[in-house]
């Protein structure tokens, strides 16, 4: 990923800051898109006995993908860090921010909380490697991945943020994401009754 990635981009009266996703969204794409020919093949093939529960599980299977992949998102946006995951969208104050760290997922601690976002991670071997170090590979120069990149501007955000408002309130909002909350349950109830019908 290159700079350009997170450059910020003007929206209106606010700056937004968008950051990359940094895995999944292939294998996200690659799930809908079997998904969706499931759902085509089953609908094409249902007078010829293809099971009305194999198309449901495919719708299912979709919006799954897309729910949990596809749609989740991490930008800034004036002085908040959004944060739209699978059910809901966190709204975190710059300024309430007490650390960011990227392992497998994006963790941020606002006071006793741990909120977490999975647009970006590191691999688990490269944490592992990390944790155990390199030896004499540690002298050598640490190449910077977007992980990194992404950590580092969030930290110096947080701290802007707060150096210029003094004390951080926690000011954590979440909103429910009701279109994948509707979409889930209600392809998980026709597949119910899809199997019990």
């Amino acid at each position: 990923m290159t700079d350009d990635a997170r450059r910020p981009e003007r929206v209106g009266e606010r700056v937004t800051e968008r950051f990359e996703p940094t895995s999944g969204r292939v294998g996200g794409a690659l799930a809908l898109l079997v998904a969706a020919v499931v759902v085509v093949a089953g609908v094409v093939e249902i007078d010829r006995g293809f099971p009305p529960w194999g198309i449901a599980s495919g719708v299912l299977l979709g919006v799954l993908a897309w729910a949990s992949v596809l749609r989740p998102a991490l930008w800034v946006e004036d002085s908040t860090l959004v944060m739209r995951n699978l059910f809901e969208t966190v709204r975190v104050p710059l300024a309430a921010i007490e650390r960011v760290e990227v392992r497998q997922v994006l963790y941020v601690r606002v006071r006793d909380r741990r909120l977490a976002s999975s647009v970006v991670g590191r691999p688990l071997r490269k944490i592992a490697r990390s944790a155990r170090g390199r030896g004499a590979a540690e002298q050598a120069p640490r190449q910077v991945d977007y992980a990194d990149i992404v950590e580092d501007r969030l930290c110096t955000l947080a701290t802007e943020a707060g150096s210029a408002s003094g004390a951080p309130d926690d000011g954590v909002r979440r909103e429910p994401a009701w279109l994948p909350i509707g979409l889930v349950a209600a392809s998980a109830l026709a597949l119910v009754i899809t199997i019990v019908g």
